[in-house]
């Protein structure tokens, strides 16, 4: 079965072909011209202002290219001072893996011993060290011998009641720790009011968040 030919060759012709964008213009003219895209524009009526204008998307197929072009530029170099810039380039990740890890244990350890001292602050200090917890503060005794260096909230503050002073140390340190957390928040770091999980994974994806990683 066959179509009747008028003659003339059918063409079809795409409105982008025939009217590229000047985002196509500009990286068919330079490929440097675009390297990120940030949300920065205002935004239109009836829509929702974004939170966040510090958004840039990472271009990988750019930063491929710069890469394998740095990678050359370093083979290209002879003699000893090649291969120590070599060197070093192989070593950065290791480096950096080794300080992140160092990091992370410092700052894991950190927390567990503070965890700790703030626990037993609910209940006391220790005489001889404000900063010790419990465990620390009579380390030296046998587990069934009292501890005359660990003072509670009660002695401390001459309460007779221990129920008392507990509740009174308990709404202290409640309202203390309370407007800390709220002040760091609103003033130091305002991406901590959420989980994190969700800029994380937007990290992850190839969005840029300068203030979320890093110190102000």
């Amino acid at each position: 079965m066959s179509f009747p030919s008028s003659g003339r060759r059918l063409t079809f012709r795409s409105r982008h072909l025939m009217d590229p964008s000047p985002t196509y213009q500009q990286l068919a003219a330079d490929p440097n011209a675009v390297t990120s895209v940030d949300v920065t524009s205002p935004a239109l009526p009836g829509t929702m202002t974004p939170k966040r204008s510090d958004f840039a998307t990472i271009d990988w197929i750019r930063d491929l290219a710069r890469e394998r072009q740095r990678k050359l530029q370093l083979l290209s170099v002879r003699g000893v001072r090649g291969m120590v810039w070599r060197w070093i380039d192989a070593t950065q990740a290791w480096f950096l893996v080794s300080a992140v890890g160092l990091s992370a244990g410092l700052l894991v350890g950190a927390l567990h011993v503070g965890a700790e001292w703030l626990s037993d602050m609910r209940f006391g200090y220790c005489k001889t060290g404000f900063y010790l917890n419990q465990r620390f503060c009579c380390w030296q005794l046998a587990a069934n011998e009292p501890c005359t260096q660990w003072a509670s909230w009660s002695s401390a503050m001459g309460i007779a009641s221990e129920t008392t002073a507990y509740w009174v140390a308990y709404a202290t340190y409640l309202g203390v720790f309370a407007a800390a957390s709220a002040y760091l928040v609103d003033y130091y770091a305002p991406f901590a009011v959420g989980s994190g999980l969700a800029e994380i994974k937007t990290i992850l994806t190839g969005y840029i968040i300068r203030t979320f990683l890093g110190a102000r």
